[in-house]
């Protein structure tokens, strides 16, 4: 996650909405986001009712959801360079849907 909080950055400055889901102690979870200047929506996923919705395996998950809320993209797991072959070209063609 700190890895990619330059370009997580660069995501938001686009206008695009960052959601993590974290699960484990609310203190813990707090602290990781905040000693890394991790700067994202938190969801505490305590009872892990949003891993099972969607199925997730595997951490990371990359998790993209379109403006008509269906799945556009899904990853599981992380490569160094997941970002640019795979994530970068999602990003763009979504918001060429979108127009924006």
């Amino acid at each position: 996650m700190l890895q990619l909080q330059p370009e997580l950055v660069g995501l938001q400055e686009q206008g695009i909405d960052l959601y993590v889901v974290a699960t484990g102690r609310a203190s813990d979870v707090r602290s990781f986001f905040v000693e890394g200047q991790i700067e994202a929506v938190v969801l505490h996923d305590n009872d892990m009712a949003i891993f099972q919705a969607y199925d997730v395996s595997a951490v990371p998950f990359v998790l993209f959801i379109d403006k008509q809320g269906r799945i556009a993209y899904a990853q599981r797991g992380w490569s160094a360079n997941a970002y640019e072959e795979a994530i970068l070209p999602v990003l763009t063609s979504l918001q060429n849907e979108s127009g924006e």
